[in-house]
């Protein structure tokens, strides 16, 4: 297996958006078409297409300024193959050569139990904040460090 992460340009934009998750997930991750269009106006931001053997099967979003990983979606045909656990690593050797923070940060909707897996798998540790609450006041999402 070949994960490669590839610059999203008008050559893969179509195939990129037409990746989905499942509808029982659409509540844990934005599409892609909302993630590329906030792109573009969030100069820090970085997206980038996860590629297996020149095929699309997901996308991941960062941010260079504070080490942020605020978007990972696998699409639901090529789920449960750790394409999302080695785009994640991929990331996170990015932040480290960059090497200007000592901390990788991400979230979580508390109820993302596949997600919150994969980023305790790589290190990540709760770190007490809470980025949202429901409405009855519980937490709603929550953020992971990792110190790189």
């Amino acid at each position: 297996m070949s994960v490669v992460l590839r610059d999203i340009t008008r050559e893969n934009f179509e195939e990129l958006v037409s990746l989905h998750v499942d509808q029982e997930q659409e509540q844990f991750v934005a599409s892609n078409l909302y993630t590329i269009a906030q792109m573009q106006f969030k100069e820090e931001k970085i997206a980038k297409g996860v590629y297996v053997d020149n095929k699309a099967v997901g996308l991941i979003a960062y941010d260079l300024e504070d080490y942020d990983i605020w978007r990972l979606m696998i699409d639901i045909r090529y789920q449960g193959r750790g394409y999302g656990k080695r785009a994640m690593e991929l990331v996170l050797d990015i932040l480290r050569k960059d090497g200007r923070l000592k901390t990788a940060r991400t979230s979580i909707v508390v109820e993302n139990v596949v997600m919150r897996n994969l980023i305790e798998s790589k290190g990540f540790k709760e770190n007490g904040k809470v980025l949202r609450y429901r409405e009855d006041g519980e937490p709603d999402e929550i953020e992971f460090e990792l110190n790189l």
